[in-house]
């Protein structure tokens, strides 16, 4: 081809690759085809094996493919953009490919047969083999099962065409029309090429220091101080712990710019997906509606939210594909998933590097989505002070604590009574700098009350609640001290009534009822009140007197 107007590679002036023979089986390696030209491999290795198409069950899966680009090019669609001319093993097969999408960008429509021919004809040398490439795009020369199978095979194959192309990010969230069994598989690839060639040539990228010191990394808080967009969180608390509650407040406030809990401001109203398969749509609901109703904002009204009963399971290609289509399809900022067992197998739970590779696996399916993930997930039930504050080690399942980037973890400040009233540790932090701890009291009331259940809620800082906590004590400690009193003051004055002329000290403190040590603090203040009056009595043989107390028979004002 000329140089200035060689389709499909631009940066590649060199003739076009010999022709493999008529013989040669459209996966053999025809070895290198010119000193400047591409290199094919002899010995292919695991990632070729990966991304070169295999021997089909028909006579050529690339002429196929070429001719549903030609007569079927709504099956393809934007794909088109995915493939390019080295995607294809035969020479001629690139040099139709590169004349396609050439006319194609030129156009902006698929080109026809016509089209592409004349392209080619314009641009080919005289020594290219070119009646063979002609013959590739001027006529059909499939039969109608070969472009039956090559429709059915056209996903996969630009699946493994692409694949040693792409980072692990791009490959996922490729815009590629496919079945979830088929993206599965895609993903399962991905991650065997991760695993294989660790992202060979694209993932390990250097940053000088001067790049690091002048480049824009700031991190976007969608809740300041609580929560950081585009790292995956964690919220966990014990069972029964309110984590769905307390998710389905987070999720309100970001999809309607509200407020957190009633006191964190939303940045900027977020698109949000809730992912709940534990408490049923029933619970979801009336939780919904409480929260809504809190927020002043009905529930049908509120855009950008979307419920949904059943969360991904790790373990399995297939339901991550779907997982990976429904993100496609909803196109969240945030996704909530309730709760983590339901997801992972559980099977290797206590182990961190068993962990570790279906949470990495669940954080880049988001991520490369530009999904913020949130998880809900179990405090443990060995916890020795199940009244403290939680910290990540109290978290079940190994890695949790290590992977997650930031947290809201939840603990009661004390036993729940039943009563629709909680009182709970709030705790935040994460790798971005965030941190700070609060005493959450939420209110939820009865299903017996006049308006039904309800949401309120209101927070202090721990170092606020540990003072209002100790003032609270203190109060009590005085009230109840004053009912005792009370008790005693009554308890003396019945005493001294069956003795109008008075009873010594020492017969007071042993037989009145009031403790010994109480006595004489509530004499005095029975004398201090004008209820009783110091007087001397006689005890004994001997006539000694001895101090006393009775009741004063004019009590004063």
């Amino acid at each position: 081809m000329r140089d200035n107007d060689q389709p499909g590679d631009d940066a590649d002036n060199s003739p076009t690759p010999v022709l493999p023979t008529p013989d040669t089986a459209p996966n053999e390696q025809v070895g290198e085809s010119r000193a400047e030209g591409r290199k094919v491999l002899d010995t292919p290795d695991p990632v070729d094996a990966l991304c070169v198409p295999q021997k089909p069950p028909f006579r050529d899966l690339e002429q196929a493919i070429i001719d549903v680009m030609f007569d079927y090019p709504e099956v393809i669609g934007s794909d088109i953009k995915l493939l390019e001319p080295q995607h294809f093993a035969k020479p001629e097969m690139q040099c139709v490919v590169g004349a396609y999408k050439n006319q194609l960008e030129k156009y902006n429509a698929p080109p026809t047969r016509k089209m592409v021919t004349t392209f080619l004809a314009k641009n080919l040398f005289e020594d290219d083999p070119w009646q063979p490439i002609i013959a590739v795009a001027e006529k059909c020369r499939s039969k109608p099962v070969e472009m039956l199978a090559a429709k059915q095979e056209l996903s996969m194959f630009i699946r493994r065409a692409i694949l040693a192309e792409l980072t692990t990010e791009e490959a996922l969230s490729a815009k590629i029309t496919m079945e979830p069994q088929e993206y599965a598989a895609f993903v399962t690839d991905v991650m065997t090429r991760q695993a294989m060639v660790g992202e060979k040539h694209t993932r390990y990228k250097s940053i000088s220091a001067a790049a690091l010191a002048t480049g824009d990394y700031t991190v976007n808080y969608l809740i300041d101080g609580i929560l950081v967009e585009g790292q995956s969180c964690i919220i966990g608390g014990p069972a029964k712990g309110l984590k769905t509650s307390i998710a389905v407040d987070l999720a309100v406030a970001l999809a309607t710019g509200g407020y957190f809990l009633g006191r964190f401001p939303v940045a900027a109203k977020k698109r949000v997906g809730v992912l709940s398969a534990e408490s049923g749509m029933g619970s979801l609901q009336e939780t919904a509606f409480r929260v809504c109703r809190a927020a002043k904002r009905p529930l049908a009204e509120v855009e950008g939210l979307v419920f949904c009963d059943v969360v991904p399971r790790l373990s399995d290609p297939a339901d991550m594909g779907a997982f990976a289509l429904w993100l496609d399809d909803e196109k969240p900022d945030v996704v909530v998933l309730d709760p983590f067992y339901l997801m992972a197998n559980g099977e290797n739970a206590g182990n961190v590097f068993e962990m570790g590779q279906p949470l990495r696996a669940l954080a880049e399916l988001c991520l490369a989505r530009g999904v913020t993930p949130i998880v809900c997930h179990h405090l443990k039930k060995t916890r020795i002070n199940p009244h403290a504050p939680a910290t990540l080690d109290d978290l079940t399942y190994s890695g949790c604590a290590e992977f997650f980037r930031q947290w809201v973890l939840l603990s009661r400040r004390e036993p729940y009574q039943s009563d629709g009233n909680h009182r709970m540790w709030f705790t935040v932090g994460g790798s971005a700098g965030h941190s700070s701890e609060w005493a959450l009291d939420i209110v939820e009331g009865s299903r017996d009350d006049e308006d039904g259940r309800r949401w309120e809620t209101a927070l202090l800082r721990r170092d606020e609640a540990v003072e209002a906590a100790k003032e609270a004590k203190e109060e009590a400690k005085g009230a109840e001290q004053n009912a005792k009193a009370g008790q005693w003051v009554d308890q003396l004055r019945k005493f001294l009534q069956a003795s109008p002329e008075g009873r010594t000290e020492n017969q007071i403190k042993e037989y009145s009822g009031v403790p010994s040590r109480n006595t004489f603090a509530v004499l005095t203040m029975m004398h201090e009140a004008g209820v009783v009056e110091p007087t001397q009595l006689t005890s004994g043989n001997n006539k000694r007197l001895h101090p006393g107390w009775r009741l004063r028979t004019t009590p004063t004002n």
